[in-house]
């Protein structure tokens, strides 16, 4: 049965509703519509939707420890495709915006040893029969696990 240590989150899902909330306290003044966790239908933009990836469990050591390595992405969708060079640029303005926030506090409160961003990506995403400028950030994390 895994045992947390101190406050350090071990839950891939804990670790997405972290990031969320820390996004939605910033929301207004990222200038998000919404921020959402997990795949769903995205009424308004720009909005952020939380997802969770991969979690890595490896032996640390003799203490009966596990080191956790996180991975969630955050997917931005920013705003119909119309005037692409208009657009792309608020929207890689907002995705280093939320870059920002997350780097606030690279331990999300004494939640993970360390974490950041550690890539960002453009794209277009099609919803429906509309094209939306996007851009995915990966999030990455490390933590520990008491056994």
């Amino acid at each position: 049965m895994p045992t947390a240590i101190g406050n350090l989150v071990y839950s891939v899902r804990d670790m997405g509703l972290i990031l969320k909330d820390t996004l939605e306290r910033e929301q207004s003044a990222l200038g998000l519509e919404a921020v959402y966790f997990g795949s769903t239908l995205v009424p308004t933009y720009p909005a952020a939707v939380v997802e969770i990836g991969s979690k890595v469990r490896s032996f640390q050591d003799a203490a009966s420890r596990f080191e956790i390595d996180f991975t969630i992405y955050i997917n931005l969708l920013h705003s119909k495709i119309q005037d692409g060079s208009t657009s792309y640029d608020e929207a890689a303005r907002l995705a280093e915006g939320m870059e920002e926030v997350l780097h606030a506090d690279y331990t999300l409160g004494g939640r993970v040893i360390f974490g950041m961003v550690t890539r960002s990506t453009p794209g277009v995403v099609r919803a429906a029969s509309v094209m939306l400028r996007a851009f995915r950030l990966r999030w990455e994390g490390t933590s520990k696990e008491g056994f």
